[in-house]
């Protein structure tokens, strides 16, 4: 089975928004795609929804995360990595991946990007992914 890390920023498009965020996320609720997360990207996803600019109260924050969680394969990873120097912040999405063991980290932040493929992770877009999947 495809297993598949998600950046935050892809996240929070997927649940607030319509387009090719949301169809990476469907990918997941129909189980073609196994979803895996670790504490420090779903605290990170906790922290992004609870901005202002979103407008979200509490209680629908809380209903995001625990739909999110509720697909969610959460890892617990073991090691440190420094491959995205210029926002550190963003490593933990590959040390989740190698924990995991995952296929693709899907992601629109330019700095993850940029590493285009770690070990056997491709770092790809949604679109991407999306096109991926269209091929299968």
């Amino acid at each position: 089975m495809n297993k598949i890390v998600i950046d935050t920023n892809v996240l929070i498009s997927a649940i607030l928004f319509s387009g090719i965020p949301n169809q990476v996320l469907q990918e997941v609720i129909s189980e073609r795609y196994h979803l895996y997360l670790s504490h420090d990207i779903l605290n990170e996803f906790l922290h992004v929804l609870s901005r202002s600019k979103f407008k979200l109260l509490e209680p629908q924050i809380k209903q995001f995360y625990e739909e999110i969680i509720h697909i969610t394969n959460i890892v617990y990873p073991m090691q440190k990595l420094l491959i995205v120097k210029e926002d550190p912040s963003d490593n933990m999405l590959f040390e989740c991946a190698i924990e995991a063991n995952a296929n693709f980290i899907v992601s629109g932040n330019k700095h993850v990007l940029n590493v285009k493929k770690y070990k056997n992770i491709e770092v790809i877009t949604p679109r991407n992914f999306i096109q991926i999947c269209n091929n299968l």
